[in-house]
């Protein structure tokens, strides 16, 4: 059976030689000399990771950048930047409607000094003389002053308000025109077969009254007996 690629011998190793001044190829001779696959130095940096182990040249580099950054903050920091060529330089970007932070900005690309938005306000304030009570002060007196120009110009009349026209509408014919007086139907007539007689008792020719018979007819005919007689009598002569 073939050992594991990541035994704990080889993790020892890794432990042992990766932060320190080892050359890989050392350090890859010590791992493939024991028991399991061809170890490679990918695969031993990453067990490195993996254990939180950094290789000692990657700290000395890491250090020389921090120290490197430190000093150049140091010597722009230590820098003087309150010269009377900055402070025209803020003033004439102030004048041209740039922020603050845009201000330091520009004078960080221009004369190579650290400064920020807050060192270029206060530094602003102090070339104008304007402190906080003083700009406040005169924020309120230039408002007082457009009220003022506001009220003295002459205002446009207001718009009177007019009530709408009522238009009056003819009345429609069909509104003044009398409902139709509708003559109320007579009862419907009764169903044959009912055991009445249903021979009607208007005349040929009047008015529809719904008049029947209504007399007691014989099992199995709509008719009764007189009726009966009269009815097949009218069939009988209209098939002669």
């Amino acid at each position: 059976m073939t050992a594991p690629m990541h035994t704990p011998e080889r993790l020892e190793i890794i432990r042992q030689t990766w932060g320190e001044p080892i050359p890989i190829a050392e350090i890859l001779r010590r791992l493939n000399a024991t028991p399991g696959y061809p170890v490679t130095s990918q695969l031993a940096g990453g067990w490195a990771a993996q254990l939180g182990i950094r290789r000692n040249h990657e700290i000395l580099v890491e250090q020389q950048r921090a120290r490197a950054g430190q000093k150049t903050r140091d010597e722009m920091a230590a820098s003087t930047w309150t010269t009377p060529t900055i402070d025209a330089r803020i003033i004439s970007l102030k004048q041209a409607g740039l922020s603050h932070a845009q201000i330091a900005r520009e004078i960080v690309a221009e004369f190579r000094v650290f400064v920020n938005k807050n060192m270029v306000l206060r530094r602003a304030r102090t070339i104008l003389g304007i402190d906080r009570g003083e700009k406040a002060a005169n924020e309120r007196l230039e408002r007082k002053r457009k009220a003022e120009k506001a009220a003295l110009e002459p205002k446009a009349p207001r718009p009177v308000n007019v009530p709408a026209p009522t238009v009056t509408l003819p009345p429609l014919a069909s509104a003044l025109a009398p409902w139709p007086v509708v003559a109320p139907s007579p009862p419907p007539p009764p169903p044959l077969g009912n055991g009445k007689c249903a021979f009607p008792l208007w005349e040929n020719g009047a008015p529809i009254s719904h008049e029947y018979c209504n007399e007691r007819t014989p099992l199995g005919s709509s008719w009764c007996a007189t009726h009966h007689a009269v009815v097949y009598h009218r069939v009988s002569t209209r098939a002669a």
